[in-house]
């Protein structure tokens, strides 16, 4: 069992590595190794083949800066690197380009005293195995045992590519089935019969790849701020046979503005019903653009701050939906500035292709954008107006999401 598992990477420090010392024995879900040398093209192949290998099998940690005998982590041998910020760039680059398709993975070079490093590589399972190892036409798959990394036969490579698409059809009828059950009024609370934002997350290791141990929810339930669904102002949660379940007061009709679902396996499914897609039903229709997105990206922000808490890995497939807009078109400010879109979008339900996080650390704003573009090309637009050319918020976007740090 790897012993680092419980453990964030960045909180990780010379006393954990000391820990396993002659008691964390190498295996399928960690591997010692004494340098990091990237000089030749054989060494950043032998960095590739690992690191794919624990992608393509139940991930791990992989860790330079230790030496092994029979296995077992004997002594710490730090690694001395001038420059860490440009080390950490040069093997990002070199895993970027060198195996496809693309997966997550995140490292941290660990400071030792009274000098020099151990590199440590976290890498979890990937949803898109199998992960092939490309630098200079390697063109060869690795995969780990209990004895290591090894080369995936044609067989094993069949039930890679076979995994991977049960994963995939996993989030896709999880999508379909909540969205089915909010336009019918099935959801865990009653929302109004108005336009809805729907935001769900689905960390890859919810998705059937593997035997999944439903996570402990008692330290969520703890996290009431984090527990907060799109927008809400005033809201409570409580435990339900689906995990916990958070959500706006309900009106004197019963009907709640807006909830948030952690299931058990770490799905969250956020619903906010109404004003967020402006005056929808009115003549002209709108969408608050603006608003829209803040609810987005927050709402994004929190759940990932769960997950760290209750465990959760990366990567997160992140799937936003809006259902009821059909004939709504896009405003910049639809409290001061009435100026519409192009054109109304042509259908009910908005289903927004997936983006997904690759690290718990995600820049949020930046990941969310093809959403974001997305939602207004619907509406005949472009782009999102609310980004610069150099990928940033504009100045009108910043003011306004800083103003709603709650939001």
């Amino acid at each position: 069992m790897d012993g680092l598992a419980t453990k964030a990477l960045d909180d990780l420090a010379e006393g954990d590595l000391q820990a396993l010392m002659n008691a964390e024995p190498e295996g399928k879900l960690i591997e010692y190794k004494e340098q990091l040398a990237l000089g030749k093209d054989s060494e950043r192949k032998e960095l590739l083949a690992d690191v794919s290998s624990f992608a393509n099998a139940a991930g791990g940690h992989l860790i330079f800066g230790i030496r092994e005998q029979a296995g077992l982590p004997v002594a710490i041998t730090p690694i001395q690197v001038s420059d860490v910020d440009a080390e950490k760039q040069r093997i990002e680059n070199i895993l970027r380009a060198g195996i496809a398709p693309r997966m997550s993975f995140s490292f941290r070079a660990v400071p030792m005293a009274p000098s020099g490093y151990v590199w440590v590589f976290q890498i979890p399972r990937s949803w898109a195995m199998p992960h092939m190892v490309t630098f200079q036409d390697h063109a060869k798959f690795y995969s780990r045992n209990s004895s290591g990394k090894y080369q995936l036969d044609v067989g094993e490579l069949r039930a890679a590519f076979a995994r991977s698409g049960d994963a995939a059809e996993s989030i896709r009828r999880f999508r379909t089935e909540r969205l089915a059950s909010i336009v019918a009024g099935e959801g865990p609370v009653l929302l109004s019969d108005s336009p809805k934002l729907v935001l769900h997350m689905f960390p890859l290791s919810a998705a059937g790849t593997t035997t999944l141990t439903p996570i402990d929810l008692r330290p969520i339930n703890g996290q009431n701020l984090l527990l907060q669904p799109p927008a809400a102002q005033s809201f409570g949660h409580r435990y339900n046979l689906d995990g916990i379940l958070s959500a706006t007061p309900p009106s004197s009709s019963g009907e709640v503005m807006a909830y948030l679902q952690f299931y058990r396996d770490g799905r969250v499914e956020a619903v906010r019903s109404g004003d967020l897609l402006g005056k929808v039903g009115q003549n002209p229709p709108t969408i608050a653009a603006m608003s829209l997105q803040v609810a987005l990206i927050r709402v994004a922000e929190r759940v990932l701050k769960l997950y760290k808490i209750a465990k959760v890995e990366a990567p997160i497939v992140v799937m936003a939906t809006l259902v009821g807009v059909k004939g709504a078109t896009i405003t910049l400010d639809f409290l001061t500035h009435p100026y519409q879109g192009y054109d109304p979008i042509d259908r009910d339900v908005l289903v927004i292709p997936e983006v997904i996080f690759e690290s718990l650390d995600e820049d949020v704003v930046s990941a969310l954008r093809p959403i974001f573009d997305t939602i207004w090309n619907a509406a005949g637009w472009e782009g999102c107006a609310f980004y610069d050319d150099t990928g940033r918020m504009t100045a009108e976007m910043q003011a306004h999401f800083d103003a709603r740090p709650n939001y």
